[in-house]
């Protein structure tokens, strides 16, 4: 029993110590950014910028001196949309295939914890307090799965993460290529220059970043509104469905069509 006290202590000492190195790991600005700038970050700040929109440049084509009109500029620009479509697209697919793990392995579990206690019940008669450890080990094991996954994962799945990111990104697009002429709008709405160019490209990228999805998936769940039966949405959509559902034509060969659903927006 005394091993059993300093197995189950280790593995909370492990996990405590684990949990504040990855905390201190990964908020080393927790307090938020320097309220002085200095010429070391600024200098490796702007670089950084520089650096981003020449390669973008050299993408779409410009590969010694940059564009020097709007219209280039906006080629350059969605040449980087579609480098951020491309890390996006990567990173939800990732997620994607880490949900189907965390269920592939919580299933495993599940059932090595049944066939375990089964085979020790069956063979050696245990007492209540050995099934109970045993179970509680397996439960330990879920717990880490579960946590590990859901640190990354969203509560959506990321089909609907997808396809949320996709309709952002077209409605940016959209309203970026409305903007971008006449040349008299450069004031209020720039374009022409590296600066601006990287100011767009880094919007964009923030429509893909966790903070934003989670707002958005946020903003969706408070705006959505359940509708009674029998209330006056309730009756317009049974209607429209009966209407709809007439004027489907029979199938040939059948003695009657349906409708399977029906999209309303």
């Amino acid at each position: 029993m005394a091993g059993l006290f300093r197995g189950v202590a280790g593995i909370i000492l492990f996990v405590t110590t684990a949990g504040c190195a990855e905390f201190q790991e990964q908020f080393v600005g927790k307090y938020g950014p320097s309220p002085i700038p200095t010429g070391a970050a600024v200098e490796a700040a702007v670089r950084r910028q520089s650096d981003v929109v020449l390669a973008i440049a050299r993408g779409a084509g410009y590969t010694e001196v940059a564009p020097v009109d709007r219209f280039g500029w906006y080629q350059v620009t969605m040449t980087g949309f579609n480098v951020v479509d491309d890390a996006c697209m990567t990173y939800i697919d990732d997620l994607w295939i880490l949900e189907r793990r965390k269920a592939r392995t919580g299933t495993l579990i599940a059932a090595s914890g049944a066939a375990a206690a089964g085979i020790i019940a069956a063979n050696s008669h245990p007492s209540a307090a050995t099934l109970a450890i045993l179970a509680q080990a397996f439960g330990l094991a879920a717990a880490f799965n579960t946590a590990i996954a859901d640190s990354y994962l969203y509560t959506q799945n990321a089909a609907t993460i997808k396809k949320l990111v996709r309709k952002t990104t077209e409605a940016y697009r959209t309203d970026f290529a409305r903007k971008f002429a006449p040349p008299e709008t450069e004031i209020t709405y720039p374009m022409a220059s590296p600066g601006a160019a990287y100011h767009h490209m880094r919007e964009y990228l923030a429509l893909c970043l966790p903070p934003t999805i989670q707002a958005q998936i946020e903003d969706l769940v408070a705006s959505a509104k359940a509708t009674p039966e029998n209330s006056a949405p309730d009756a317009a959509f049974t209607a429209a469905r009966a209407t709809a559902t007439a004027r489907v034509p029979p199938l040939v060969g059948t003695a009657r069509s349906s409708v399977t659903s029906i999209v309303v927006r």
